[in-house]
């Protein structure tokens, strides 16, 4: 059993380091769309400030309201180029994670947005119930103890119980199973 669980535990190492992660790819998916959207953003604000800027000095607007309009603009400027950044560090992430450092910045194949495939519950739900180390480990697990809860409780451990009187030091004794016969 022990050797068992050994090698379960070796094979969920080999997966876990072996694979990026979910969440390392969803960010580098997640990237360019976060920066495509934060882009276009931060372009309407800035229109949105020119034209108010252009209102005050047609005298139409008062002076408080491009400065509002102003503090949104860097604001939203300072979220794209976050995005940037954040999209830059998960590529750094994910290439890191397949062992290709030098590997240049490039499109992830896939999207975000796409819908989601049809599996087959009762497939896929075998394939893990076969091939999932967690499961695998817990099966294994409750297999040790159906087994050792079989044996008789006097081989599982030693029964002591202390006797204590007084003026003399405590002594352990070992006391036979009340089943056994005497």
């Amino acid at each position: 059993m022990d050797y068992r669980n050994a090698q379960l535990a070796l094979k969920r190492a080999r997966s876990d380091s072996g694979d990026p992660g979910p969440d390392v790819l969803l960010q580098c998916r997640r990237g360019p769309e976060t920066v495509r959207v934060t882009k276009a953003v931060a372009r309407y604000t800035d229109e949105i400030y020119l034209l108010q800027a252009d209102l005050l000095a047609g005298k139409i607007a008062a002076p408080h309201e491009p400065a509002a309009l102003r503090a949104q603009a860097y604001t939203i400027r300072l979220g794209y180029k976050q995005a940037i950044a954040t999209y830059v560090y998960a590529w750094k992430q994910l290439v890191a994670a397949i062992g290709l450092r030098q590997l240049p910045l490039s499109e992830v194949d896939g999207q975000v947005d796409r819908l989601i495939p049809f599996y087959d519950y009762d497939a896929v739900l075998a394939h893990v119930l076969r091939n999932h180390t967690d499961v695998l480990t817990a099966a294994a697990r409750s297999r040790r103890r159906s087994t050792t809860s079989n044996l008789p409780r006097s081989h599982r451990c030693p029964m002591s119980r202390c006797v204590v009187t007084s003026g003399k030091r405590p002594r352990l004794s070992r006391s036979r199973p009340s089943w056994l016969p005497q």
